[in-house]
């Protein structure tokens, strides 16, 4: 690839990188571990959503103690690996509401939550489709 090309498509990152905001997804984070290898930032991005909503199904439809405390706590960490800083606090503060009574704590954490996965997930979108479209 020409050194033109290359800069053309570092340029598109960055536009991509300045539009989301890192109070929801802290791509510098991300970047410390990858070396800001694009194609593979993206990737974990994928496998990130998959398994956000796998855990925010399981969260929600939690029968027991047990079962709603491994899925929040595997949230966290899979979010706090990444970088969704706005979904992982979301998700320690969920921690410590407990499963059984306080159902309007629960409830209003649980809806603060989904906001939360709602706008991280828009932006791994955003920041997975300027990975395909720039690189």
């Amino acid at each position: 690839m020409s050194q033109v090309a290359e800069k053309t498509i570092q340029n598109g990152m960055d536009i991509v990188r300045a539009e989301i905001n890192p109070e929801i997804l802290d791509l510098a984070h991300l970047a410390r571990y990858t070396g800001g290898d694009v194609d593979l930032e993206s990737e974990l991005m994928g496998l990130f959503k998959l398994q956000a909503e796998q855990q925010i199904s399981v969260i929600l439809a939690a029968n027991d103690k047990d079962e709603w405390a491994m899925a929040v706590h595997t949230l966290k960490g899979s979010a706090q690996g990444i970088g969704a800083v706005g979904l992982a606090k979301t998700a320690r503060k969920l921690e410590d509401v407990p499963f059984v009574g306080h159902e309007s704590e629960k409830l209003a954490a649980l809806t603060e939550l989904q906001l939360d996965m709602d706008k991280c997930l828009k932006a791994v979108d955003c920041f997975i489709s300027g990975a395909e479209k720039h690189g």
